[in-house]
């Protein structure tokens, strides 16, 4: 079942193995390919050239630069100052996706029409051997057996499978012995659940320092979502105070590439204006900080390679921004470490709990129901 599901979904994602081989469509496969990125596999999206020639994602490129300044293809040096846009080739894209469904119904049409010709071919054959006066006489299934012909077409009969019950057994709770949980861990893991000092609020150990460090505050995902939502649904508004050349909120094409921040120099509040210059959301730690306005360059500065025509809003983008926030910051439940220690330390809701399922069983009771009265006896 899970290899069919798998295959259904790699046969309706877009490939170059979609066009026939190279001996019956010359050049289809090699062209589609060629219209793909060499780092995502994907058809360009913004393609960008580098001065040695290559032509990628700028989305792809721009991350790749950031970790190693060279080609990803030839490894040649290069930088960001060296990315230029290739217009030629998005409008080459464009006309592909255009085409490319409009060819491959074109090739399906001359599929079908060939099987046709050669069931066609079949019928006749088998139609002249029938007029041959062979001896061999051929049964039909369809027909309905005569009174000479006893046999009778084979049928199978599908009986529906029997699924087998799970048996769900439940594991009866037991009261934690004190004496097993008498130790305590005095050299706590970094993944282990432990009480804040001040708040007793439960983190993990390697974010208690953090926890603390912002006063017990934590910014939740909830939190998060809800300020996505505001700055989402507020209508652009003119800026004010100080304006930079980057801040145009007129899609022209006028508009600079933003510069690459230096994020170890940066304070918590110069990182937060950086961010707010933007309409982007402030909350979080300062590495979900520093991933966020990363993140933000790299789609605004790969917006600008877009021909002007094909550039995205900028309420667009940061919806792109969340999204991929949502995918790539999901909150992760902690593994428990030492089982004792996490027991100790969550003992009063797990009493708690075990009163509560106590008090829900039902009384079982031997009274007769009062609806049921006795049958009165016949004399006899």
């Amino acid at each position: 079942m899970v290899d069919a599901i798998s295959t259904r979904l790699l046969d309706s994602v877009p490939d170059p193995t979609d066009f026939p081989p190279q001996e019956n469509a010359p050049g289809l496969r090699k062209l589609d390919s060629t219209f793909r990125c060499t780092i995502c596999g994907e058809v360009f999206d913004a393609p960008v050239t580098t001065r040695c020639g290559h032509c990628f994602c700028s989305g792809c490129l721009r991350p790749a630069l950031a970790l190693k300044q060279e080609c990803p293809t030839c490894r040649k040096s290069t930088n960001e100052m060296h990315i230029r846009p290739n217009y030629v080739m998005e409008e080459a894209i464009m006309c592909w996706g255009e085409s490319r469904t409009y060819i491959l119904e074109l090739i399906k049409r001359e599929k079908e029409a060939a099987e046709a010709v050669s069931k066609a071919k079949a019928s006749q054959r088998s139609h002249k051997r029938k007029r041959s006066g062979s001896t061999s006489s051929v049964e039909m299934l369809d027909c309905a057996p005569g009174p000479s012909s006893p046999r009778t077409p084979r049928r199978r009969q599908h009986s529906p499978r029997k699924h087998k019950a799970v048996d769900l057994t439940t594991v009866p709770s037991s009261d934690v012995d004190e004496d097993e949980l008498s130790s305590i861990n005095l050299n706590p893991k970094p993944n282990q659940i432990v009480p804040c000092p001040l708040c007793s609020k439960t983190v993990a150990y390697k974010d208690l320092n953090t926890h603390i460090d912002r006063g017990c505050k934590d910014f939740s995902k909830e939190k998060a979502s809800e300020t996505w939502s505001k700055i989402l649904s507020k209508p652009p508004n003119k800026q004010k105070g100080k304006q930079r050349c980057y801040r145009k909120h007129s899609d022209s094409d006028d508009e600079q590439p933003l510069p690459l921040a230096s994020y170890a120099t940066l304070k918590d509040r110069q990182l937060r204006e950086m961010l707010g210059d933007h309409g982007l959301p402030t909350q979080g730690d300062r590495s979900l900080l520093e991933q966020r306005h990363q993140r933000w360059v790299v789609f605004y500065n790969t917006n600008l390679d877009r021909s002007l025509p094909n550039r995205k809003s900028k309420s667009a983008l940061r919806q792109e921004l969340k999204k991929w926030e949502e995918t790539h910051f999901k909150v992760k439940k902690p593994v428990v470490q030492d089982a004792k220690e996490h027991v100790k330390t969550h003992k009063s809701e797990f009493s708690k709990l075990v009163s509560i399922a106590r008090g829900s069983q039902p009384q079982i009771t031997s009274t007769i129901p009062s609806s049921v009265s006795p049958q009165p006896m016949s004399p006899g």
